[in-house]
């Protein structure tokens, strides 16, 4: 009886620990892992929800547009912000930017009547492991920058991480 007792038990803990497979992760929950762990460099930030760009600038000097494109190497796409104020605050949702792939700001001024500058800032929605945004600063224009665009910012985003790189 105590033998056959001891072969039970045996036999379950074979059977449990057998059927258990070894939990490998897919590339894209490696890649997410190692971004949620890495320390951010002063150039990334961590987003799950959407980005907020933020223009700070003399709206009695011009009036600057921003637009976001992306960038497949071969041809470029535009994509909706949300106007959260026009030509100052606007936003896009962390899903309808494609993981792995990069974008473009593209500043368009609409109307410049005097020399002056804006910065450009990055700010997630929510704040994974206490994220920062990211700012450039000191950007300038004159009356002749009227009717142009000018690229100012490249963003890398991955599965939440966000790398940012000036034009300038």
């Amino acid at each position: 009886m105590q033998l056959s007792k001891c072969a039970l038990l045996v036999l379950l803990f074979t059977t449990i620990f057998s059927c258990k497979k070894d939990p490998k992760q897919s590339p894209r929950e490696e890649q997410e892992q190692k971004e949620l762990t890495e320390v951010l460099l002063p150039n990334e930030i961590l987003e799950q929800e959407g980005l907020r760009f933020i223009l700070n600038y003399n709206q009695n000097d011009a009036v600057i547009d921003v637009k976001l494109d992306k960038s497949s190497g071969v041809s470029e796409g535009s994509l909706t912000l949300s106007q959260d104020q026009p030509y100052v605050n606007c936003s896009i949702l962390a899903n309808a930017l494609d993981e792995n792939s990069d974008f473009i700001i593209t500043t368009e001024f609409k109307s410049v009547v005097n020399n002056g500058g804006f910065d450009l800032s990055v700010i997630g929605f929510t704040n994974l492991n206490q994220t920062k945004k990211f700012t450039i600063t000191g950007i300038a224009f004159t009356p002749a920058s009227q009717g142009t665009s000018r690229k100012v910012l490249k963003i890398h985003k991955g599965i939440k991480k966000y790398t940012f790189s000036s034009y300038n």
